[in-house]
């Protein structure tokens, strides 16, 4: 064996040793963690018991945290488990929905993990009365299910198709979409779940239109299928059955039969077993009222109702209170109660108000016609044509539930999604333009600005941010832009010539400042800014009056004891006067490229001008001309005493893409 060999074979053995010790690394740290992440579950269940749930959903949060890309992908069901904990909160489902959606916008998520994530997000939406988000999932869903292998997951968005349409008091709609359900899954077990869920919804259809006859029939084929299910969900399925046939029997007067079904109910233990049905106990309860009316016992009958109507129970419908009501006002009318029926009629008269207000939210993704089609377009190629013609009736259905007043907020929803695709398609981009004090031609920091490009043509501010303004997402872009910052930040630092305390700035407006949680989210972002080294200065505009000064000042403080730089931009115009100089802390003001047009010929801009030189050297802050073009213009700005006076404008540069900052050069 030579010497060349030999070395040879000892690099191999280092090499596979390496790795071999690498991977074992790899793997203790993952087990680790995954340790840590179970770890804070307990911590956040004992919480729980405890009634410390801020403390749980803070187990939880930091739980979310650790999870990867990787085990989005491969661990979801996991995932979905650890946060399924917060189920035991009350009113934490709008919680869970974020952390779905912080999932779902995550690139390099596969399509399984995808469906899968949309699928919960839906359901929660519909036991949330967020319709037109529910539906929205469900149309992702129909169109990401292509393979066999996901049909599962189509056959399930359908049957939740058609409970939103019974929530919106759609039976037969609702029937229809079920009754077309058509498709074979390569799995037994799966297809077997599907087929129940399917039959289920159909039988409380049938009931609620007093089809009790084919709904016993409906009822029989779930026999066919429940001995393929595991025996934990077989109890489960059996409750509904149980349920259900009960129910059949009270419509058809067989009371004494209905009685003994569900005292069987009553005493088997099962609350804690329909978990994953989260209408079980209203369902119940509304038998047992219906049982105790057709027995005469009245009193216990409305208060069976009103434990509905004090929305005790999640997933209860406005279907449900309506039949809450009614079952009320029946009692009422059967009791000579007048005065007690007008006020149950008056009492629905307000929650049919609210139940408007819910149903303007759906309007908005079909407000215009053309994308309207376009999308059923688009599905139909995917989808089994006569599934989306119920797709077409459930709009019908929203469109005539939704008075024309209401487009408005439809509009607004409808930008918000658009807003949500640009994001996620990568339409929207950075540019950048630099601020350069004229004295020492040192670049004191970049100016990021927003730009989007949309179907090859480019869109400019001037109409991009009021768009962005009226549908309140101003707060997503403004992290998505400290995200893009903090990505390239190594290549903005590429920049020639830039100064010691060189910044990036950003705008926000006083709006996003007086939101709490916001301001937290800030906070959070702040220590991962200072890990990287970026100075990041916050640019305050507005083009409305401060509603809450004292909040907003609160608030400025905080930023500023994390580690943000804070602008007063926009100086001279508009809401932006001089009393701002005396409300909050600062480190920079921005004036107006009004100042600089106007310095020639306006006696009153240049003593303006005068008393922010003395203010810049009094109090330190230091001070950016916008909009300076001209070299007179600069000429002018040199000649201030104060060496805190830096520019903004084409005199020194246009705004520069991430690609062309590290070839620019200050010109001397």
């Amino acid at each position: 064996m030579t010497k060349r060999t030999v070395i040879i074979i000892i690099c191999l053995l280092i090499i596979v040793l390496g790795g071999s010790v690498y991977l074992r690394e790899q793997k203790e740290n993952s087990t680790e963690r995954v340790q840590e992440i179970y770890r804070y579950k307990a911590l956040a269940e004992s919480k729980i018991q405890e009634g410390a749930t801020q403390e749980a959903l803070e187990y939880i949060d930091k739980a979310f945290q650790e999870f990867t890309i990787s085990e989005y992908n491969s661990s979801y069901q996991n995932i979905w488990d650890i946060l399924m904990v917060l189920n035991k909160i009350p009113n934490s489902s709008y919680k869970l929905i974020d952390y779905l959606d912080v999932i779902l916008i995550t690139k390099g998520l596969d399509k399984d993990a995808e469906i899968y994530f949309l699928r919960k997000k839906a359901g929660l939406c519909i036991l949330n009365v967020k319709y037109i988000e529910a539906v929205e999932c469900i149309e992702e869903i129909l169109e990401l299910s292509e393979m066999p292998q996901q049909y599962y997951y189509r056959g399930k968005a359908l049957v939740d198709l058609s409970i939103v349409a019974n929530h919106l008091g759609a039976m037969e709609t609702a029937v229809e979409i079920l009754e077309n359900i058509q498709l074979d899954t390569i799995n037994k077990l799966r297809q077997a779940d599907l087929e129940i869920y399917r039959l289920l919804n159909l039988v409380k259809n049938r009931i609620e239109l007093e089809e009790y006859d084919t709904a016993l029939k409906d009822l029989g084929q779930i026999e066919r299928y429940i001995n393929q299910l595991p025996l934990e969900k077989r109890k489960e399925i059996a409750c509904f059955s149980t349920l259900n046939k009960a129910k059949i029997y009270i419509g058809q007067g067989q009371i004494e039969e209905a009685e003994i079904l569900l005292g069987e109910l009553q005493v088997s233990n099962i609350w804690d077993s329909t978990q994953a049905y989260q209408t079980f106990q209203t369902e119940y309860v509304t038998a047992l009222a219906r049982l105790y009316t057709a027995k005469g016992d009245y009193d216990k009958a409305i208060e069976n109702y009103k434990q509905i109507l004090e929305q005790r129970f999640r997933g209860s419908s406005y279907g449900d209170y309506q039949d809450a009501i009614n079952g009320i006002k029946e009692i009422c009318l059967k009791k000579g109660d007048f005065e007690s029926y007008y006020l149950y009629e008056e009492y629905w008269e307000k929650l049919g108000e609210k139940r408007k207000k819910g149903q303007a939210e759906m309007l908005y993704q079909y407000v215009d016609k053309k994308y309207e089609l376009a999308q059923i377009k688009q599905v139909n190629n995917r989808v089994n044509i006569k599934n989306q013609i119920y797709l077409a009736i459930l709009l019908g259905i929203i469109l005539l539930l939704t008075k024309i007043s209401l487009l408005p907020m439809g509009k607004r929803a409808y930008k918000q999604r658009k807003i949500k695709r640009f994001m996620k398609n990568n339409n929207y981009f950075l540019v950048y333009q630099p601020i350069v004090n004229p004295k020492t031609n040192q670049i004191m920091g970049l100016e990021c600005l927003l730009r989007l490009e949309d179907k090859g043509k480019m869109i400019y501010p001037n109409i991009l941010i009021p768009y962005i303004e009226e549908t309140d997402m101003m707060e997503e872009i403004v992290l998505w832009e400290i995200q893009e910052i903090t990505k390239n930040y190594s290549m903005i630092k590429g920049i020639e010539g830039y100064a010691k305390d060189f910044y990036v700035s950003l705008n926000i407006s006083y709006k996003e400042i007086a939101h709490k949680e916001f301001i937290d989210i800030l906070k959070k972002e702040a220590e991962l800014l200072r890990e990287r080294g970026i100075w990041l200065c916050l640019e305050l505009t507005e083009n409305t009056s401060i509603i809450d000064e004292q909040c907003v000042k609160e608030h400025i403080e905080e930023l500023i004891r994390v580690g943000f730089l804070i602008a007063i931009d926009d100086f001279g115009v508009e809401y932006s006067n001089i009393s701002l100089l005396d409300s909050f802390d600062f480190h920079k003001l921005k004036l107006d490229k009004h100042f600089i047009d106007n310095i020639e010929q306006s006696v009153v801009v240049q003593n303006v001008m005068k008393v922010i030189n003395e203010l810049s050297i009094e109090l330190s802050i230091a001070v950016i001309v916008e909009g300076v073009e001209e070299e007179w213009q600069k000429e002018k700005i040199e000649k201030f005493a104060s060496d805190n006076f830096s520019i903004q404008g084409y005199y020194y540069s246009k705004p520069l893409k991430i690609d062309e900052i590290k070839n620019y050069r200050v010109k001397e």
